[in-house]
């Protein structure tokens, strides 16, 4: 149990408390190093040391138009081996309408399918 700053009214908060205050603080730590190296001597396990969580402490905004962090700046397809390619033709084209060429999509497809052998030895 800790005692904190913030939990004694600001009326009652004199010199004299915000002094032991400090104090108690600093035996706390004492003790847990105390306690930490006790446990280490018996060769018991240290206490984890557990990070603050992120959620009390403000985040900066994320750029909604920046990649994740850890994302290569790469194209997944690039490496890929185009086995079929398609065109796709719209149903009704304007007569003004100008060509400016195709855009891409590749589709990834996994199929399966039975494959039976016989082999067959002389006897």
């Amino acid at each position: 149990m800790s005692i904190l700053l913030t939990d004694i009214p600001e009326a009652e908060c004199t010199p004299l408390a915000r002094q032991l205050l400090e104090i108690i603080h600093l035996q706390q730590e004492r003790i847990a190093q105390l306690e930490d190296e006790f446990a280490r001597l018996k060769g018991l396990k240290a206490r984890p040391r557990i990070a603050p969580s992120s959620l009390e402490s403000p985040r900066l905004p994320r750029d909604p138009n920046a990649r994740r962090p850890g994302s290569a700046n790469r194209s997944k397809t690039a490496e890929l081996t185009i086995t079929e390619e398609t065109i796709l033709r719209l149903p009704h084209v304007p007569e003004n309408a100008v060509f400016k060429g195709y855009e891409d999509f590749v589709v990834q497809d996994l199929v399966l399918k039975p494959r039976v052998i016989r082999y067959r030895r002389k006897h």
